[in-house]
C-alpha cells in the first residue's frame, strides 16, 4: 500500500475546550480495497501526521496542509481542486466587477479545466494505468509548464495582499506537489476522494454537534472507521455490525488471525452480509 488520501476537519470536544481538536481522516486510492480510517488528535500539530503515518511510505494526496509535505520517506500530491476553487470562489465574489482581475482569473482556471479535461478524456477511455501515465507526462506536463510560466509573469504584477494575488498564490505555493500527481497513473489529479470521506463525518457532526470527552471522540472515531469501510465494502451494515458482534463472544485471549477476519474488508465475511447490486 503506497497510496493514501488525507484530511482533517473540527471537532469540539468539551473536556478539551481550549484547544481546537481534530479529526483527521486516512483513506486508501480507487484502486486499493476501500479503507477509511478516522483518528481523533487533541490538536493539527504537524505531529500529529507524523504520528499517524508511522512507518508509512509512498504518496500523500492532500490537500495542501505543510504537514504532509515534511513527512520522512512520503511524497506529497497535493489537490488540483483547491487550486481551481481559490479562482472560481475569487470570480463569484467579483459578480462581473474588476473586468482585468476577473479575465487573469479566467485565464488561470482555464489552465487547470485543460488539464481536468485530459483526467475525463482519460476515464471516457477507461485507460490502463500505464496509458494515464503515458499522457500525463505528455499532454498535462505540456499544460502544467504553461501554467507555471503563466504564473511566474503573473504574480509579480499583482498587488501582494489582493484577493487575486492570493487566489495564485495556492497553485504557485503548491506548485511541485501539485504536478505530481503526474508521477504515478494510480494517483488522483485532485484530494475529492477523502473530502468525500471527511463530509461524512461533518454532517454527523451537525446532528451530535461535540464530544463530551476525548475518549468519547477516540471512540466516536472508531465507530466512524468501521461503518464507513463497511459501506465502502458494500456491507449491509446492520447486520456486519450483528454479526461482528456475536463472532467476538466467541473469541477468546485476542486471537488476532480471527479478529483480522471480521475487519469490514476482509474477504472471509460471509457472503449474505454483502448488499446485492
Amino acid at each position: 500500500l503506497d497510496i493514501l488520501h488525507m484530511d482533517e476537519t473540527t471537532v469540539q470536544v468539551i473536556e478539551n475546550a481550549k484547544f481546537k481538536s481534530y479529526i483527521w481522516g486516512v483513506c486508501t486510492s480507487k484502486h486499493d480495497i476501500p479503507v477509511y480510517l478516522y483518528f481523533y488528535k487533541e490538536s493539527r500539530e504537524h505531529n500529529n501526521a507524523k504520528i499517524i503515518l508511522k512507518d508509512y511510505k509512498g504518496y500523500i494526496q492532500s490537500d495542501g496542509y505543510e504537514a504532509y509535505d515534511k513527512i520522512d520517506n512520503c511524497i506529497d500530491v497535493c489537490c488540483m481542486a483547491h487550486a481551481r476553487r481559490k479562482y472560481s470562489d475569487f470570480i463569484t465574489m467579483c459578480k462581473g466587477k474588476l473586468e482585468v482581475s476577473s479575465s487573469l482569473c479566467l485565464q488561470g482556471l482555464k489552465y487547470i479545466n485543460e488539464l481536468y479535461s485530459i483526467e475525463s478524456n482519460l476515464e471516457k477511455e477507461k485507460a490502463s494505468i500505464n496509458r494515464i501515465y503515458e499522457v500525463r507526462n505528455t499532454k498535462s506536463k505540456e499544460v502544467l509548464d504553461r501554467y507555471k510560466i503563466w504564473l511566474d509573469e503573473t504574480y509579480p504584477t499583482l498587488p501582494p495582499k489582493s484577493n487575486l494575488a492570493k487566489a495564485l498564490f495556492y497553485s504557485i505555493n503548491n506548485f511541485d506537489n501539485l504536478s505530481n500527481y503526474i508521477l504515478d497513473g494510480r494517483l488522483s489529479i485532485d484530494n475529492n476522494r477523502s473530502e468525500r470521506q471527511m463530509k461524512n463525518f461533518v454532517i454527523g457532526r451537525k446532528n451530535f454537534m461535540f464530544c463530551f470527552t476525548e475518549n468519547g471522540a477516540e471512540s466516536s472515531s472508531i465507530a466512524y472507521s468501521i461503518v464507513e469501510t463497511a459501506i465502502a465494502n458494500n456491507l449491509n451494515v446492520f447486520e456486519y455490525l450483528k454479526y461482528t458482534f456475536d463472532s467476538l463472544a466467541t473469541i477468546t485471549n485476542n486471537d488476532i488471525q480471527k479478529l483480522r477476519k471480521l475487519l469490514p474488508y476482509s474477504d472471509d465475511l460471509p457472503e449474505y452480509l454483502r448488499v446485492k447490486k
